[in-house]
């Protein structure tokens, strides 16, 4: 622009049309030239371009245009991991919080002999116990996935991403269902030994028909180290 004065806003909203295509509603203002915003509309087929023209100076032979690519992807949504999980390793894995919060590492195995066993992992920090199961189970909230090499939840505005060395579960991206236990006495973590204790808390894994229960064990009762 030609001063600091002047400015120039633009709006788009898009707007899917199901086999028509997609509107794209332009709402567009030239400081101190425009009191009020100047609507437009244009329509396009996904990945195709449309150009709208915004101003022209006639005495200056110019014009000012906008080109728009609308593309649209649609992601299948993320399910449950549909067979059962005979065994899980973590081999160098890393537990960060908000990104760059470690709160523990180390390797963890667990194997089941049965379709009817589950495994699950669980971890415990400032926030709480968290106990992550690959299937839903009692009192869970579907709060993250599993993909390749992470495993990715949110509780609240807190971030959790827990990287492994190698690919946690066949190819795919699946939930991970989440239950929180609110934190009780934090010295519970250092008398549960059925984990890895971190710098911010503990990492842990467990196995069987109900491991979620044989995971909280420790935070509810009493776990002998």
């Amino acid at each position: 622009m030609g001063s600091p004065e002047e400015s120039l806003s633009i709006q788009i909203t898009p707007i899917i049309k199901e086999r028509e295509g997609i509107e794209l509603k332009f709402a567009f203002q030239k400081k101190p030239e425009m009191k009020n915003k100047r609507m437009e509309k244009a329509f396009a087929q996904n990945g195709e371009s449309v150009v709208i023209e915004l101003f022209e100076n006639k005495n200056l032979n110019s014009k000012i245009s906008l080109k728009v690519t609308p593309l649209v992807e649609v992601a299948k949504p993320t399910k449950g991991y549909p067979g059962a999980i005979r065994e899980l390793h973590l081999n160098d894995s890393y537990l960060f919080k908000n990104d760059d919060k470690l709160v523990a590492h180390g390797n963890l195995r667990a194997t089941t002999t049965s379709d009817e066993d589950e495994i699950c992992l669980w971890f415990a920090d400032d926030e709480g116990l968290f106990v992550l199961g690959f299937r839903s189970f009692d009192g869970a909230e579907p709060r993250g996935f599993v993909q390749g090499t992470e495993i990715k939840i949110k509780y609240g505005d807190v971030h959790y991403t827990w990287v492994n060395r190698n690919s946690l579960l066949p190819e795919g991206k699946w939930l991970v269902w989440v239950l929180r236990y609110p934190l009780g006495q934090k010295s519970l973590m250092e008398k549960n030994g059925q984990g890895i204790l971190g710098k911010n808390g503990m990492i842990g894994i467990a196995a069987g028909k109900d491991p979620w229960t044989y995971a909280t064990r420790g935070w509810k009762d009493k776990v002998v180290r």
